[in-house]
């Protein structure tokens, strides 16, 4: 079996509080983006092997797959073994979420595997002990995630949004982001996003992620990144999740495409969101 497991972007985060674990509770909108890894998906005697086209990315027991598979054989008895194979498109480290959909995305696999009549719903323990954002993967489309990030409430499509991505060989992660944002001490985010208003650019306008303060000062080429691409005349630039991806909103594709050229020597990506629909209908290959 073959899937294909879906990048996202964060179109704003939010910092509300501390919850009672320690984690920062948050608000982020998760939009699906048209960047994906392929998995593929075969069935062994015993034992978990994952492997993939990445050498600088482990493949062992403290990969999100590796977890996802375990947690889901422990649970439903599984005595059969799993081999998987992964071709990364998703950079690391990047805030695309490029593990979690991994780990998402194979749970629903292995759910149409060897229980097709399986609720989605009932993964969402299993995705909820992987990570804060596994969870938002069984789903796709654009969704509200609160709490952690792993409370997801689903919400109207956005579609056909196109996104200019800006991704430096720089990787941070979601833990050092959100220690940096601690040391910092910054004030909790109190207003909310005009949720119901999302769908048109000016309310995108006013989307904001509070993570970018701190990472863009310990990363000066970020920042110097996301001014570029505010001069590129972009209609909004955030930084995705922990980052280190800028994007970009896009108005007019030939513009995009003509500034991909002032944005070497960094990987460039021109994405559209994707709605849960068609991020359904896609995810299985064969």
């Amino acid at each position: 079996m073959k899937i294909r497991s879906f990048a996202k972007v964060n179109l704003g985060l939010q910092i509300e509080g501390l919850l009672p674990d320690g984690y920062h509770k948050i608000k982020t909108i998760f939009q699906s983006i048209d960047l994906f890894d392929i998995i593929e998906i075969e069935l062994i005697n015993s034992g978990i092997v994952i492997e993939g086209d990445r050498q600088d990315i482990p493949w062992d027991e403290d990969n999100f797959i590796y977890k996802a598979v375990d947690k889901f054989k422990k649970r439903f008895g599984i005595r059969k073994g799993v081999r998987i194979y992964v071709e990364k498109r998703i950079p690391p480290g990047s805030g695309l979420g490029g593990g979690s959909s991994n780990a998402g995305c194979t749970l629903i696999a292995l759910r149409k595997i060897f229980f097709n009549d399986l609720k989605v719903e009932e993964l969402v323990p299993i995705a909820s002990e992987i990570s804060a954002d596994t969870s938002y993967f069984l789903h796709g489309g654009t969704c509200i995630g609160e709490g952690k990030g792993d409370i997801i409430k689903e919400i109207e499509d956005i579609e056909n949004l196109y996104f200019f991505l800006v991704i430096p060989d720089i990787k941070v992660s979601s833990k050092e982001a959100y220690n940096e944002w601690d040391r910092a001490g910054l004030t909790f985010s109190t207003k909310n996003f005009n949720i119901e208003e999302l769908g048109t650019y000016i309310k995108l306008e006013y989307l904001r992620n509070d993570l970018e303060e701190v990472v863009l000062r310990k990363y000066e080429e970020l920042g110097k990144i996301k001014e570029k691409m505010m001069k590129e005349g972009f209609k909004k630039v955030l930084m995705s999740g922990s980052g280190s991806c800028i994007y970009g909103i896009v108005e007019n594709i030939n513009d995009a495409i003509k500034s991909k050229e002032n944005f070497t020597p960094y990987r460039v990506e021109i994405v559209k969101s994707i709605g849960r629909k068609e991020y359904w209908e896609r995810l299985f290959i064969d």
